[in-house]
This record gives structure tokens, sequence and C-alpha cells, in this order.
């Protein structure tokens, strides 16, 4: 249920001490049978808006650079999460409500806490239209890349 956004949340807010390496590597299971990028149904979507939510009061309490960093995250996952919603097999209804839940949430944290080119240009687009031009370019964009 997206739980590396809890997780990534929980522990970043406790400011652990870092270090770093000089490689760049990420795992990524493309495909993985139930994932939000493969399963299309509506506990999927509101197990990730539901971790969202959790998130984000967690991520206010922090202070400095680690509140704008953990606002950014979950703002990055809110904009993909938004993307999926244009993407999936939802009802006119369903999109709708978690398409105002979602406008809230960037109405509140969006401008403030984007961070990284994708979200630039995510935040570039919901200024000019707002959020439902964001959530149609987003979800465009996920449904015809590589295509």
């Amino acid at each position: 249920k997206s739980e590396d956004i809890e997780w990534a949340v929980r522990v970043y807010s406790h400011e652990p001490v870092w270090g770093f390496v000089n490689e760049r590597f990420y795992i990524y299971r493309v495909g993985r049978e139930g994932s939000i990028t493969t399963k299309q149904d509506i506990k999927n979507i509101d197990d990730v808006y539901n971790t969202i939510i959790s998130s984000i009061p967690i991520a206010q309490a922090c202070n400095g650079q680690t509140k704008q960093a953990l606002l950014g995250f979950v703002m990055y996952n809110v904009a993909i999460l938004s993307a999926h919603i244009f993407d999936r097999n939802l009802t006119r209804k369903q999109k709708t409500e978690y398409n105002c839940k979602l406008a809230s949430i960037c109405k509140e944290y969006l401008q403030e806490y984007s961070l990284g080119g994708k979200m630039k240009k995510s935040t570039a687009v919901y200024s000019v239209g707002g959020y439902k031009m964001m959530y149609l370019v987003l979800g465009l964009y996920l449904k015809y890349r590589g295509r």
C-alpha cells in the first residue's frame, strides 16, 4: 500500500545522520503484481491516499530543511497519485472525489513544497491552469509515455 511513503517520512522525520555514496543506484521492480503501478482498483488508490494524509502531519511537525524535504516528497507522491487516478478505470464519481481531495492538498502545499525538476514542472502547470490542468497533463504523460 505504498508503505515506502510512510516509512520514509517516519524515518527522516527523526533527522538521522547520513553518509553518502558517490554512486548512482536504485532498485525498482517493474511490474510487481499488486503494486500501484499495475493494480487498478479503488482500494489501492485509497491506501496511497490515506498514507499521504497520515504522512502530512508528521512532515509538518519537522523544522527547516527536513520539513521542506518531507513535504516535497509527499507532494511528489500526490502528483504521482493524481496521474494514476487519471489513468485508472475508476468511475467519474470516484475520480471527482479523489481529485477534490488532492486539489485541496495541492492548494495548501504544492507551490511551497515542490522540489526537483519534475515537481517544478508540475508546479508550473499548476500555476497556469490549477489542479485540473496538472492532473490532465500528468495523466496524459503517464498514459502515453514510451509509446
